[in-house]
């Protein structure tokens, strides 16, 4: 017999370390209406295993109950769980999401077909996100969250952000920096160079096109 069952607690077995959940046949929508049918195991695809979350308010995970398998007394064969629909409100034809099974969806990976993209995402306790995108269709790869960012792509090269700090590294513009920099320890100000030179050297530069400040402590080689 096949039945869907609502599954409250999911375990690893102690002697086999298996995936395990406790099973109870709903007759319906309360507590009090559902009867236990026992822990059976959870088999899924190869290369995938969790665990169900327990009940809460919110919602709670089903599964597909197959009776008397292999001398068990029933074996869980696949499963969904109603707090994690709103993410499927993210897919389109030829999308795959893999996720976390708890109720805050905290951990996400999301493959988008038409897009080419892949999304690896999370929350922190406070729900603030943060997520690593490769787009093959853009030809960019970003690391962001909590107001650092870091790209690489076609189109800018090299962005390192913190702030109203940035770098970028580009092949055919250069490298650009926003923002207070720190050379040796030492601050470089407005009206500094830093010169790979003698000092005398750079005295005579400073009477042709001066004035130059050397940082002290910092060190450069052509």
């Amino acid at each position: 017999m096949i039945q869907l069952v609502r599954l409250n607690n999911g375990f690893l077995a102690a002697r086999t370390n298996a995936p395990q959940v406790s099973c109870f046949d709903v007759a319906g929508a309360s507590d009090d209406d559902q009867e236990p049918f026992g822990d059976v195991p959870i088999m899924q695809c190869l290369g995938v295993s969790s665990l169900p979350a327990p009940p809460t308010s919110d919602g709670h995970a089903e599964g597909i109950l197959v009776e008397g398998v292999g001398g068990l007394p029933g074996i869980v064969v696949a499963a969904w769980d109603t707090r994690t629909f709103s993410l499927f409100g993210r897919l389109d034809a030829g999308d795959t999401v893999l996720h976390s099974t708890g109720p805050n969806q905290a951990a996400q990976v999301l493959c988008k077909e038409e897009k080419r993209q892949v999304i690896l995402a999370t929350k922190d306790d406070s729900g603030e996100g943060a997520m690593v995108l490769v787009d093959g269709k853009n030809r960019k790869i970003q690391l962001l969250g909590w107001g650092l960012s870091i790209e690489l792509s076609d189109a800018n090269g090299i962005v390192l952000e913190a702030g109203s700090c940035r770098l970028m590294v580009h092949p055919d513009n250069g490298v650009t920096i926003q923002g207070g920099i720190t050379l040796g320890g030492v601050a470089a100000m407005p009206g500094m160079s830093m010169a790979i030179a003698a000092p005398p050297t750079w005295a005579a530069l400073s009477a042709l096109a001066g004035p130059f400040t050397p940082i002290m402590a910092v060190r450069g080689a052509l």
